[in-house]
């Protein structure tokens, strides 16, 4: 007979919808889940004196009346139960006997029967949530209780009073949910999964939260490091309680989960009342407060929790009440939670930029890092002052890291790394402007090309890749090879088209080649149409894309590593491929394939130049006496022309078709 439930009843020992006068067991055609009776007793005398009295032909609810007392002491229940969904716990500690369980059966009467039990342990999981982040927006870097860090103004009185309360509901309600769902007939496994999954994030937040209350320094507490045993320490002693019901059949509960939330609670309250100041003291022989905590947690641990542990399942295995695994089977789930503390072990061991040091928090939660923030649209924004902003806010000092964000117009992820790009993603921003960080050398776009990744939705996130189409082969080219340049996508590109690879390969050679913009002529069923375009004006001897051959001036660009240049400034462009000047993928229409005039003087256009140094577009002038290509061009592209070879340039050194 299951005896009672976690923390004062967990939902899964809740009873089905039944009426109590049944005397009959109901078994379900074409199944094996039987609704059984029963009574959760403390001691298997007391269930066997029951049974000899329900023999004797005593009526059950008599018999449940004469063991109401152990029954409302152990915070057990009456009523239909499914076998398939028996819940077995059992809670030996004195605190939680004597104490807790009186005082919320005595509580939970007062609770509405409408109210759902899972939303009793929602809403005391979203009271840990808040505590834990009450003290993110104070003493994010865990400083303001350090005296050795006087520039890191202390945390306020109220804010741990508030924690108490908060952890205090969040105490009671995951106390009294187990009894409002026996109350309300709504028992079931679903209700013990969802409550000790929302435990195991709990388990994380109180300590990283109690951590605010001594700080960070080693004069009176400990070091991030020996806080992050002390958080795994928490982790396993929660998850070989589970690894016990797994084994055993019955999950006991442990007597230090009571003891370290009423400590962690009066901890608080003390100062809330006193300050953290009372909580600064060093006892005989050396021992800070900080350590004499991590010596209790550790003692307990040892003493109290993975001894019982060991026991339970041997003795299970000694008796055969448990589950009679092989060793294998039974060792088998220690296996994901021994990886995965190596894997972070290694994590912050190895780390480059010391991240346990520089972020303790985000270690400890073990997640990306995410703010919100305001600018005012209409300043002269500059990006230097930008990127100093987001290195105070994320603490990215001594990081190099990179600058980008989604256009909002075609979902694009574009490059912020000058004054023209923040003020045109600043006037972009509908309202809202999303910006990613990422540490230099560890971008996709770095190594792809910005544009080339975009941001998949929701849908696509969750259904992964289109099913049914299979992976190709990857295969890599050679680690001496060096690719300079390639024409790509011959089969896909039309005749009339050109896609070219620019690659680099840390080659110190510059791209080598201006831009302009100008007028570009399309074919259409009403004729001749002028549109803007994207032209390359010049060719750098010695360049990289006059080395290739397979650029000439006035091709048109069509796109720049997949993104279509139609409708975009000459900045954006040239933005577009500076970012990726490194690997740079051009669709170009060669000038012979276009339909272009003669020249007539009157109208300009602006010259762009990229090279490996570029960190903006140019406007250019003839003002450079060294470079006469470097000018206004006079082009209007209008009519057809002969040959490239008829092309000349005027004593005014202007270029002309």
């Amino acid at each position: 007979m299951p005896p009672k439930s976690a923390k004062g009843g967990s939902k899964g020992a809740r009873k089905s919808k039944g009426d109590e006068s049944g005397d009959k067991s109901k078994e379900k055609k074409g199944g094996t889940a039987v609704k059984v009776r029963h009574i959760l007793c403390e001691k298997q005398g007391k269930c066997l004196e029951a049974l000899e009295k329900l023999k004797a032909g005593q009526k059950f609810p008599e018999v449940a009346a004469a063991y109401s007392e152990d029954k409302a002491r152990q915070g057990g229940d009456l009523g239909w139960m499914t076998r398939g969904s028996m819940y077995s716990c059992k809670d030996t500690g004195p605190l939680s006997i004597y104490v807790m369980h009186p005082f919320w059966n005595w509580l939970v009467q007062f609770c509405p029967k409408w109210v759902a039990p899972n939303l009793m342990t929602f809403s005391g999981f979203l009271f840990a949530v808040l505590t834990f982040m009450l003290f993110a927006w104070k003493d994010y870097g865990f400083y303001a209780s350090d005296p050795d860090h006087p520039e890191f103004p202390a945390l306020p009185r109220w804010t741990f009073t508030v924690a108490a309360l908060f952890l205090f509901l969040a105490y009671t309600l995951d106390g009294i949910d187990g009894k409002q769902a026996r109350r309300t007939g709504s028992s079931g496994p679903l209700g013990e999964l969802f409550d000790h999954g929302l435990d195991s994030f709990t388990a994380g937040l109180i300590p990283v939260a109690a951590y605010s209350l001594f700080g960070r320094g080693p004069k009176y507490s400990i070091i991030p490091f020996r806080m992050f045993f002390i958080l795994w320490n928490v982790l396993f002693n929660f998850y070989l309680s589970h690894w016990e019901k797994y084994n055993t059949g019955v999950l006991f509960l442990p007597w230090g989960y009571d003891f370290s939330m009423w400590g962690t609670i009066l901890a608080f309250l003390l100062a809330g009342v006193t300050g953290h100041e009372s909580w600064q003291f060093i006892l005989p022989g050396g021992i800070t407060t900080g350590l004499m905590f991590e010596i209790l947690l550790y003692s307990m641990a040892l003493l109290t929790n993975v001894p019982v542990i060991l026991n339970n399942i041997y003795v299970s295995y000694q008796e055969k009440t448990g589950h009679m695994r092989s060793f294998s089977e039974a060792m088998r789930p220690l296996v994901p939670v021994t990886a995965f503390f190596l894997i972070t072990l290694s994590w912050i061991s190895l780390s480059p930029s010391n991240i346990l040091e520089r972020d303790p928090r985000a270690v400890f939660v073990f997640d990306a890092e995410f703010r919100r923030f305001s600018v005012e649209r209409d300043l002269q924004a500059r990006f230097e002052e930008f990127r100093d902003l987001l290195e105070r806010l994320h603490r990215l000092r001594d990081i190099a890291f990179l600058v980008s964000y989604i256009d909002p117009s075609d979902q694009d992820l574009l490059p912020i790394n000058n004054d023209d790009n923040l003020r045109r993603a600043l006037t972009n921003a509908k309202p809202l402007l999303r910006v990613i960080i990422q540490r230099k050398g560890d971008s996709l776009e770095e190594l792809n090309g910005y544009g080339t990744i975009k941001p998949r939705n929701l849908i696509s996130s969750i259904l992964g890749g289109t099913p049914g189409k299979t992976k190709t082969l990857a295969i890599s080219n050679p680690h001496d090879f060096r690719q300079v340049s390639s024409i790509i996508d011959v089969d896909i590109v039309p005749e009339t088209c050109r896609r070219v690879r620019l690659l680099k390969h840390g080659s110190d050679k510059p791209l080598g080649f201006y831009i302009r913009d100008g007028t570009s002529v399309r074919v259409t069923q009403s004729g001749l149409e002028k549109i803007p375009g994207i032209f390359i004006s010049r060719l750098v001897p010695g360049g990289l894309a006059e080395s290739t051959g397979l650029l000439a001036v006035n091709d048109e660009v069509l796109e720049v590593n997949g993104i279509e240049v139609a409708g975009k400034t000459l900045d954006q462009v040239t933005d577009m491929m500076v970012a990726n000047s490194s690997n740079l993928i051009i669709t170009v229409k060669p000038a012979n394939q276009r339909t272009v005039a003669p020249v007539r003087r009157g109208s300009f256009s602006r010259n762009s130049q990229l090279s490996s140094g570029s960190q903006q577009s140019h406007t250019t002038a003839g003002s450079d006496p060294e470079d006469k290509y470097d000018q206004d061009e006079i082009v209007d592209l209008t009519a057809p022309t002969t040959n490239l070879e008829e092309t000349h340039s005027s004593e005014d050194g202007i270029l002309h078709l």
